[in-house]
């Protein structure tokens, strides 16, 4: 006798606990390939407005590292002596200055860093495409009768393989490549009072002097001294810009109750810019006046807060950014563009990283999902000890009804996997078309997800799927004389 198809035949009889076993595996399929979903990185288009702002896909900042759960590590509380014309960490962590952060004791904390040093070490790791360095001092501004504070950022003109400002240039023209050298700037638009300012403007940019200074670290944290650039109102220089356009990072959306009240839809919406009053001039020109404020002569090196990595695939993503952390090690916070505007939105002071529970909770999905099944055949079957009475009166040996009963579990499990997964993978297609993964490594993938998923499935079903077999196969013969 066929055991297996006689299996095949009792899933196809009883269709109701069948379609409730093959759900729950399925379902369990699906939500494991849904884990799986861009498993090391971002779509391309994801966080587009701050990666162009920001100028890469990472950053790197000196001293406020992430905090590991899955490390021994000890921690100190630090006050952050920081400045935000260094770098756009208050953009992504707004009460630093109120709050501090935390760090390992054995970090330097922030401080200054040279990019030499931060680049020569990455040189290796693979997925990166461009390092820039963010270059900035802030300024006084003089528009007509006004004078604000603003910062002034030297921004290399040729992207290279990095981002370009131009998408978001509304007014005038962006900066161009003969503009190096020249004192020619973007103007933040949506930041007074730079909205009233008109192309080919005139701006008055007044610049303190700046020095290179050395400190001493903070407890723990070893006895080099550390740089840290300080600036002095008292001396400076002042510069005459020309405003050839203007600039908005348009980063959101947000209701407008007022524009719903009237508009027919009754639904309306308005823009969120990212306020930051960055006048941005040409890597050239900001080293002109750098040189001119620092008296420092050409070829000096001078530290920066912010380093900005771009990556050649977002698909790669988290990937790059543990293998950057790792090489840089506790005196460098290493963070993906992603991970900030999440700390962001939670409004979190720091980024925590939770040890990885992803295999932990496909395990404990699939486990479920084997007890449903198994759980419907072990009813089942206790339904049948008759008909399993009778099959041992006709000569059917223990094995046999073993074989039946694991037949049964495995062809649901099987069944039910393979549809949850082959839903969820056509899913997936669709995130595939707005990724940078190539159908190679996303092929690669699915084979192991499905050998993952199914191994796993059979795995579970299958062990239980044994116990009730050798349950049903101490069924005795008098069995078939059970009328009840």
């Amino acid at each position: 006798m066929d055991f297996l198809r006689l299996a095949i035949i009792e899933t196809k009889r009883n269709s109701s606990r069948t379609i409730v076993a093959t759900l729950a595996a399925a379902f369990a399929a699906f939500v494991v390939v849904l884990l799986r979903f861009m498993p090391e990185g971002y779509a391309t288009g994801y966080a587009l407005p701050e990666r162009s702002f920001t100028g890469g896909d990472i950053l790197v900042f000196p001293g406020h590292v992430s905090l590991s759960s899955s490390k021994a590590t000890q921690y100190v509380w630090r006050d952050w002596p920081g400045r935000d014309w260094q770098s756009h960490i208050l953009y992504f962590f707004p009460e630093l200055p109120e709050k501090g952060y935390l760090s390992p004791r054995v970090s330097k904390g922030w401080r200054g860093m040279f990019p030499e040093e931060v680049i020569d070490r990455l040189q290796d790791i693979p997925e990166i495409a461009q390092i820039s360095v963010y270059r900035s001092l802030p300024c006084l501004v003089r528009t007509g009768q006004r004078e604000v504070p603003a910062i002034l950022r030297g921004l290399k003109i040729s992207p290279g393989k990095g981002y370009s400002i131009a998408p978001y240039v509304t007014t005038g023209r962006t900066l161009e490549q003969n503009d190096e050298g020249k004192f020619r700037a973007l103007v933040p638009v949506q930041v007074e009072p730079f909205e009233e300012i008109e192309p080919d403007s005139q701006l008055e940019i007044r610049v303190p002097e700046v020095s290179l200074v050395y400190t001493q670290g903070p407890p723990g944290s070893g006895s080099e001294a550390l740089p840290q650039t300080v600036i002095s109102w008292d001396t400076g220089k002042t510069y005459e810009f020309t405003a050839v356009g203007g600039y908005q990072i348009q980063v959101g959306e947000v209701s407008n109750p007022e524009a719903a009240a009237t508009s027919p839809g009754g639904v309306a919406v308005m823009p969120v810019y990212w306020e930051r009053p960055e006048v941005i001039v040409p890597d050239e020109t900001f080293e002109i006046i750098l040189r001119d404020v620092s008296g420092k002569g050409p070829g000096a090196s001078f530290p920066a807060y912010q380093i900005a990595i771009t990556v050649t695939r977002m698909s790669k993503l988290k990937e790059t950014a543990r293998l950057i952390q790792e090489r840089l090690g506790p005196d460098y916070g290493v963070f993906s563009i992603p991970d900030l505007l999440s700390a962001r939105a939670s409004g979190r002071n720091q980024i925590m990283i939770p040890p990885d529970v992803q295999r932990l909770v496909i395990w404990l999905v699939l486990a479920l999902s084997g007890i449903v099944v198994t759980g419907n055949i072990y009813v089942l079957l206790a339904q049948q000890r008759r008909k399993i009475g009778l099959l041992r009166v006709v000569g059917a040996t223990s094995r046999n009804i073993v074989t039946y009963a694991l037949s049964l579990v495995v062809y649901i499990t099987v069944t039910g996997t393979m549809s949850g997964f082959l839903a969820g993978k056509f899913l997936y297609l669709l995130v595939l078309l707005g990724s940078d993964m190539t159908w190679k490594e996303w092929m690669h993938q699915c084979i192991f997800d499905l050998a993952t998923t199914l191994g796993i499935s059979v795995a579970i079903s299958g062990f239980m799927g044994l116990l009730i077999g050798f349950w049903a196969s101490k069924t005795p013969c008098s069995e078939v004389l059970n009328r009840e």
